[in-house]
């Protein structure tokens, strides 16, 4: 069926069923009565194809599951309300700048399909899927207003975002354009995203939970030294390439990137000598690898690493610092057991794994690392370095005249490479004993870093056996108190010289 102009106007709660496909060539205005696109509620949906306007002051639309096309403007204003079904509307203009005003009222699917310029006089509302085929799709200047998308963002012409907000808040979305696509505020509510292109968000990130999986490419906060863009995270990883502008020092700047189901977010801090720049984090889940352990930190050897994954960071844009501080979330590694001793190793465009900067004991699955030099502008890695399982040390040999008190042996080094500690203390006079032998007896009551022996009269080895959890037992350096007879008291004599 064909027409040029509809108005419906009827009293009362009228309803206009269309039991065939609807063109009208001109406008459909509906200001009163419920226009609904199939006669049997539903079973059976037809199409609606308008050369220009449809204008809705009144009653309502409802759009079951069919197509809606509209050549010009969309305004929904007054008391008029739009039922979006599971349909499609398309707009189909391809001159001027064209009106969409659908005053909260929600869309199933959105396609800009005509080569005109589309801008939103309010926020626009999408259950499913956003298209922009052709033409601009624009967000509207002072103000500038919102998108609320649940399902895909697919763009094959231009999008202006002004100073609106994107939100993404449904389920399983994507994000596909042929080049990067450029957000001014971008939000992520829930869910899972695919990115087929790069991201760009020039003012303000929000991430409240789900997951950004770049598929290779980048999300990009921020355009510049001068506008590093703003990050407001609650939860939610980054699977893939995230890369932030930074020019603050004293500023913890978070990089939520992971592996699905577990967030390991790396946290930057930078003390001094910042170079303003961006830098790129991601987290590569596969075993870094061994090359160049062991190594030696303050002391205590490093000569394996948690196979989980590892952090890749590079800088760009002329970014450097020579004095920053790293924090890592090992949340999910299960390969060890994250304790104090827990080391971050750092190396450098895939060279051998290094110590740099100082140790910090790991607070939960979160290890640190303060006074860091240098991100390279190819990689820097990071990764988890376990302590070789040590029984610490316990002091220095001595001797001492026998029967007098052995002076209190003291911890000189904590035991390394496990947690939840027990200690025992052993003793032996059989001074070729080695540790773990059967030559050594346990000292009662000696669950003790320290332990004070009493009276000695024969030369005695001394050991401290740890059992700790992720290790066997391990032993101290020995102990070697040496005993000498007492002088016997009486008189001294002279013997002259002859």
């Amino acid at each position: 069926s064909s027409l040029y102009n509809v108005l419906m106007n009827a009293a009362g709660s009228s309803s206009y069923l269309l039991n065939n496909d609807l063109s009208v060539q001109n406008n459909l205005t509906i200001q009163n009565g419920t226009f609904d696109l199939s006669s049997d509620g539903g079973m059976t949906s037809y199409n609606l194809n308008i050369g220009n306007r449809l204008s809705i002051s009144g009653g309502s639309l409802n759009g079951r599951n069919g197509l809606i096309e509209i050549g010009e403007n969309l305004i929904i204003n007054g008391l008029g309300t739009f039922t979006c079904g599971t349909g499609t509307v398309s707009m189909l203009s391809n001159s001027g700048i064209r009106t969409i005003a659908s005053r909260n009222n929600a869309f199933y699917n959105i396609s800009f399909d005509g080569s005109a310029s589309f801008r939103l006089s309010g926020n626009l509302y999408v259950n499913n899927d956003l298209t922009i085929s052709a033409g601009i799709l624009d967000l509207g200047a002072s103000p500038s207003y919102n998108v609320y998308l649940s399902g895909n963002w697919i763009n094959n012409a231009s999008f202006v975002p002004r100073a609106g907000t994107v939100i993404f808040n449904g389920t399983n979305q994507s994000i596909t354009k042929a080049l990067d696509e450029t957000f001014y505020n971008l939000t992520i509510n829930s869910g899972n995203i695919l990115l087929n292109t790069g991201v760009n968000i020039v003012n303000f990130f929000t991430l409240v939970s789900g997951e950004i999986n770049t598929q290779g490419n980048s999300v990009i906060l921020g355009t510049g030294v001068s506008n590093t863009g703003s990050f407001s995270y609650t939860s939610g990883t980054i699977i893939g390439y995230f890369e932030r502008w930074v020019n603050t020092l004293e500023t913890d700047y978070i990089f939520p990137v992971g592996v699905s189901g577990n967030t390991n977010a790396a946290y930057l801090r930078f003390i001094t000598n910042l170079n303003p720049g961006s830098v790129m984090a991601s987290f590569i889940a596969s075993d870094p690898g061994t090359a160049g352990l062991p190594v030696t930190d303050n002391g205590m050897p490093v000569d394996d690493v948690f196979t989980d994954g590892f952090w890749r960071l590079s800088s760009k844009n002329g970014m450097s610092s020579s004095d920053y501080n790293i924090h890592l979330n090992g949340n999910g590694f299960i390969s060890h057991t994250i304790d104090t001793a827990t080391r971050i190793l750092k190396r450098n465009n895939n060279g051998n794994w290094a110590i740099d900067g100082s140790h910090l004991s790991a607070t939960g699955d979160v290890c640190h690392r303060t006074g860091l030099n240098g991100i390279s502008v190819v990689s820097t890695d990071f990764c988890f370095g376990i302590i070789s399982c040590t029984g610490g040390l316990i002091g220095y040999s001595d001797s001492v005249c026998a029967g007098d008190d052995v002076v209190p042996f003291i911890n000189v080094a904590l035991p390394t490479g496990g947690s939840s500690y027990t200690y025992t203390w052993q003793y032996t006079t059989e001074l070729t004993a080695v540790p773990g032998d059967a030559n050594w007896t346990d000292l009662t009551g000696s669950n003790s870093l320290t332990y004070d022996y009493g009276n000695l009269y024969n030369s005695t080895l001394f050991i401290r056996r740890t059992n700790g959890t992720g290790c066997p037992a391990t032993y101290s350096n020995i102990v070697l108190i040496h005993t000498f007879r007492k002088p016997a008291p009486g008189p001294v004599h002279h013997i002259p010289n002859d």
